[in-house]
């Protein structure tokens, strides 16, 4: 829930749907370990666990049971779930993202 200055009541702000909001970087809350701001993760290069570049994380997909990270390289695009089994490490200051691809996550 969000509450905007000059936005009296849920009516006014219903004109607002589908507006952009902007935050400034210190006003916002505290991550818990393992947690990212979406913006940050948006361009990290993308990894395999056996060293293959599979390419830049390009949209993440946020879903009811986790979130989905849409990966697209070279080789195409590729759906990674927003797991711990396949996140290995996320390393925002390097701007890369270790996983490891389970079977059946690549297509043919």
């Amino acid at each position: 829930m969000l509450e905007l200055e000059g936005c009296p009541d849920q009516e006014t702000a219903a004109g607002l749907t589908g507006a952009d909001v902007w935050v400034q970087a210190e006003d916002l809350g505290a991550l818990q370990e393992n947690e990212y701001y979406i913006a940050d993760l948006v361009g990290l290069r993308v990894i395999t666990t056996e060293g293959e570049e599979l390419g830049e994380l390009v949209e993440v997909l946020v879903t009811g049971a986790n979130d989905v990270y849409r990966v697209v390289g070279a080789t195409g695009e590729v759906l990674l779930p927003a797991i711990a089994q396949v996140v290995r490490k996320v390393d925002v200051p390097a701007r890369s993202m270790l996983v490891w691809l389970m079977p059946g996550l690549r297509q043919p």
